[in-house]
């Protein structure tokens, strides 16, 4: 057939062109149609599950549950101290406020044991970053305020505490913090304007999974912000020269790598605390 083309388009390029198309058509049809391929099965992806904190309990008999929106939004914090031998049962609702943009501007609080509400209400700069908690008691009077300072890679440089007292002046604590790839690494705690210095080391195979919760604990009490890494281990430098007392922690997860479980001992010259246990409980999509 090769031959009979070539022949062709020897004798007229033209019309050898057209009969050369048609036979090599016609050669085509003749052939084995091949089987269409056999389509592959696409792998599914993999969802990414979000949880949302709604418990976290202490082994000192303190908790707090947390309730939220449909948009999955923290809507209250509810939350629980046991009596001891010199105070009674204490429970507190605390009800977020929200402006606009839907930043928490004020945690209003609703406590049984007391008259009227005490608040907690919060300031941000320009760049939506927390820069300041004012808290009031239940007679409106302001009680608290803390106050941050930044890096200009965004990270907290400083937290400043000022109490107010009715008589006498107020007492201020600064706490200043060095970083190493997104960790707190070390502690300048300056109680009474003298210094007390942390080292703080992390495990550095996880990730911190944050929670609205956890950036409110900052806000209101937490002296650590938040790092990337979980955090294992504070050494910190007492009053004696050269010795430390040392706060050792442990950490369980869930299979989402949510913390669900956290035990912190501390230890100070040989003598060691009973294990303070922290158990979280989620609920995961």
């Amino acid at each position: 057939m090769i031959n009979i083309i070539h022949f062709i388009f020897r004798k007229n390029n033209a019309f050898g062109i057209l009969l050369g198309l048609i036979l090599i058509a016609g050669c085509t049809q003749n052939q084995e149609k091949e089987p269409d391929p056999v389509p592959v099965p696409e792998t599914p992806e993999k969802l990414e599950v979000t949880c949302l904190l709604t418990k976290e309990e202490s082994s000192n008999g303190n908790y707090v549950t947390l309730k939220y929106g449909a948009d999955k939004k923290l809507q209250s914090i509810f939350t629980y101290i046991p009596a001891t031998k010199y105070n009674p049962v204490l429970t507190s609702t605390d009800t977020v406020i929200r402006d606009n943009a839907g930043k928490i501007i004020r945690l209003q609080k609703s406590n049984p044991n007391t008259e009227g509400k005490s608040m907690a209400s919060y300031e941000y700069d320009q760049n939506n970053k927390w820069i300041k908690t004012s808290m009031y008691n239940s007679s409106g009077e302001l009680t608290t305020i803390i106050s941050a300072d930044y890096k200009s890679e965004g990270q907290v440089s400083k937290i400043t505490y000022i109490h107010k007292y009715a008589t006498g002046p107020d007492y201020i604590r600064v706490i200043e913090y060095e970083y190493l790839n997104g960790n707190v690494v070390k502690q300048i705690d300056y109680i009474n304007n003298k210094p007390y210095v942390s080292t703080l080391e992390y495990d550095l195979t996880k990730e911190n999974k944050y929670s609205e919760y956890s950036l409110l604990r900052v806000y209101n009490w937490e002296t650590i912000p938040l790092s990337k890494n979980p955090l294992l281990k504070i050494s910190t430098q007492t009053d004696v020269p050269g010795v430390f007392s040392y706060n050792d922690l442990t950490r369980e997860y869930n299979a989402e790598g949510y913390e669900v479980k956290a035990s912190s001992i501390s230890s100070f010259q040989g003598k060691v605390s009973e294990p303070l246990t922290s158990t979280r409980s989620y609920s995961c999509n």
